[in-house]
């Protein structure tokens, strides 16, 4: 192929070419208006097959120069921009309830309370396993009874904090649910 202009490229098949032969071609720079070069992975954003997978296409991130925005090829034309620009206030997510932004907030702050709530079992049951072996060590020599009466307050202890993880997470999960 001969690079005629930017994008555009002529090749010619067997034959003869003979001097003061012309040819005319209009070439209309109109960009893919249907989506279909994406569709085939051709001049798209990104790259990847699902959630752990995408990036931004390597194209892009190599030259940032290839980001086309400009809907035309006329000086000054920022459409594509300000199209992607628009997109942030759009509630595309879960039927239309959440903006991008608004679902990324609403995962952070999941996260953040499901993790905060299993770091706190994670050390009441530690508590209770180790309060449970040092029974257990000092046992020899202690009543039964005692010990029944201690196991019972050590379960109380367990399901009031257990409670208290339960009220902490739909107090979260409300207040979550006042901002989104």
């Amino acid at each position: 192929p001969v690079a005629i202009a930017e994008g555009v490229y002529a090749s010619f098949g067997a034959g003869t070419l003979t001097a003061g032969d012309e040819i005319a071609v209009l070439v209309d720079g109109q960009p893919d208006q249907a989506g279909i070069l994406p569709a085939l992975g051709i001049n798209g954003l990104f790259q990847g097959g699902d959630a752990k997978t995408i990036a931004v296409a390597s194209r892009l991130r190599d030259d940032p120069n290839q980001f086309a925005t400009a809907h035309t090829r006329n000086a000054g034309d920022n459409a594509n921009v300000l199209a992607l620009i628009a997109t942030r206030g759009l509630r595309v997510l879960d039927n239309g309830q959440f903006t991008i932004e608004s679902a990324y907030q609403a995962t952070v702050s999941e996260v953040g309370v499901r993790v905060d709530q299993n770091r706190r079992l994670n050390e009441t049951q530690e508590l209770v396993r180790s309060t449970l072996e040092n029974r257990r060590s000092d046992a020899s020599g202690v009543s039964i009874d005692e010990e029944v009466g201690m196991l019972i307050l050590e379960q109380q202890a367990y399901a009031a904090a257990a409670r208290l993880i339960t009220t902490a997470r739909e107090n979260i999960a409300t207040l979550l649910g006042l901002i989104g």
